[in-house]
């Protein structure tokens, strides 16, 4: 971490290389409240280890079945689709994706969960599935909610790359949405975006344009908030940003005046 924050262009931001990594630390171990029923039981389930096979663990997390029912939950019904088991969440996962009209597939009883089995947008979808996986971290399957995040990167790095594949969706602002809204404020917002930039990274893909996007919104809404009155977590998403090697060249090109005014409301943040 220390070696990757002292190359970093923007660690100016930072009082030293300590305060920055003790930034890191901090988003890592932040708690995330979640209200989502669905999630709750998903971790209750897990945790007690009885009852629940791998494939009931994964239907869980990404809400599709290929089981004929009956279903106790909501779910999205897969019908042409090989079974679903740790070895093909890559290719289920983007047959869910793919669905144009995926609440016309959704199957089982109640109302509770319906409404995110069926979710339209690809990104909103992939980040629930990724936050399922988070609530599951701690639990005797937590192995097997590591390998659904990394699909979900896969897939989300794709509709990035390729949107034409989800037509009229925008994944990038979708994305930008979501990343404006929970970045800094949830954990496992954080972390999906620490390992998406990470695995952009990692194929040489420059950052796509929904990150200057970003931060250019960030800076707009830190320009109509006075000192006194601003959203300080906007500014963690700054902080995100100037942590980041892959990041921070962005917040270089923003102009200096911008820069200035973003050292002092992370120094007074301090």
């Amino acid at each position: 971490m220390s070696k990757k924050l002292q190359d970093n262009p923007f660690a100016a931001l930072f009082c030293s290389v300590n305060d920055a990594e003790e930034f890191s630390k901090r988003q890592q171990q932040q708690d995330d409240h979640f209200n989502s029923d669905t999630i709750k039981d998903l971790h209750r389930r897990s945790s007690n280890g009885r009852g629940l096979s791998t494939t009931d663990f994964l239907e869980d997390l990404l809400l599709v079945t290929t089981r004929p029912g009956p279903y106790s939950s909501p779910r999205v019904l897969l019908n042409d689709s090989e079974n679903l088991t740790t070895d093909t969440i890559q290719l289920l996962l983007f047959d869910r994706l793919l669905l144009e009209n995926p609440n016309s597939h959704v199957v089982g009883l109640g109302r509770e969960g319906r409404e995110e089995a069926g979710r339209v947008e690809v990104v909103v979808y992939l980040s629930e599935v990724y936050d399922r996986c988070w609530a599951a971290r701690d639990t005797p399957l937590s192995h097997v909610a590591k390998q659904v995040q990394a699909a979900v990167i896969t897939n989300l790095a794709t509709a990035l790359e390729q949107p034409e594949l989800y037509r009229g969706q925008y994944p990038d602002r979708q994305l930008c949405q979501i990343l404006l809204k929970e970045l800094g404020q949830k954990s496992a917002v954080e972390e999906l975006a620490y390992e998406l930039i990470k695995h952009l990274d990692e194929q040489g893909t420059t950052p796509p344009p929904l990150f200057d996007q970003l931060i250019d919104d960030v800076t707009k809404q830190l320009d109509q908030s006075s000192l006194m009155a601003v959203d300080y977590h906007l500014v963690d998403i700054i902080e995100f940003y100037a942590s980041s090697p892959y990041l921070a060249n962005i917040l270089v090109r923003t102009p200096e005046s911008k820069q200035n005014e973003l050292h002092v409301l992370i120094n007074v943040q301090r």
